[in-house]
């Protein structure tokens, strides 16, 4: 009898344990919500450089495995036109690919000196295996230019940009983390 008292006295401190740990769960859930939905209620005035766009803080987390579509769609990226920095000859794009798969890129330098007729420097398909790093350099002195960037919309493939002077040493001022990017509409050239 004092054994099926214990057990049953176990049973039920389990049984308690679960639903503290799932109150506990929905307690966060329930913050995470609330903290998403403050942010959206902040208003900018007087602060013009906060920016806070809940849609792609939303969508990194659908494609995370959260609730959400889901789906990857490719897209085509930009840093917008750049004027070269004091000292800088090459403009440096580093490509990793953090998934499983290999992953395949297109990416294009693009002089925009004359505004009437941009020209590609350098138009270039990577293909990335996992778990690689693959570099890529390109001379851009002196001159206005644009990275853009044919990508599959996978979110373990990511590109980012630096400017470089002729010792390989980066620039300040002129780096683009893949989430800088602006994505268009526009396609490659």
């Amino acid at each position: 009898m004092a054994n099926n008292d214990f057990n049953s006295l176990l049973q039920s401190l389990i049984e308690l344990n679960v639903s503290r740990i799932k109150q506990q769960q929905q307690r966060q859930e329930q913050q995470q919500t609330q903290s998403l939905t403050d942010l959206d209620n902040i208003s900018n005035v007087g602060n013009p450089v906060v920016n806070v766009n809940l849609s792609s803080i939303l969508d990194k987390k659908d494609r995370k495995g959260k609730p959400g579509n889901g789906k990857v769609e490719p897209k085509i990226l930009s840093t917008g036109v750049l004027n070269t920095a004091v000292d800088q000859t090459a403009a440096h794009m580093e490509v990793v690919n953090l998934s499983s798969d290999t992953k395949t890129l297109r990416f294009q330098i693009i002089d925009w000196n004359n505004t009437a007729v941009p020209t590609v420097l350098s138009d270039q398909t990577v293909t990335v295996p996992p778990n690689t790093l693959r570099i890529f350099t390109t001379n851009v002195a002196p001159f206005h230019y644009e990275l853009r960037v044919d990508h599959p919309g996978d979110p373990d493939l990511i590109i980012n940009h630096f400017a470089i002077n002729a010792g390989t040493f980066t620039i300040p001022g002129l780096t683009f983390l893949q989430d800088d990017l602006k994505e268009i509409t526009s396609p490659l050239i």
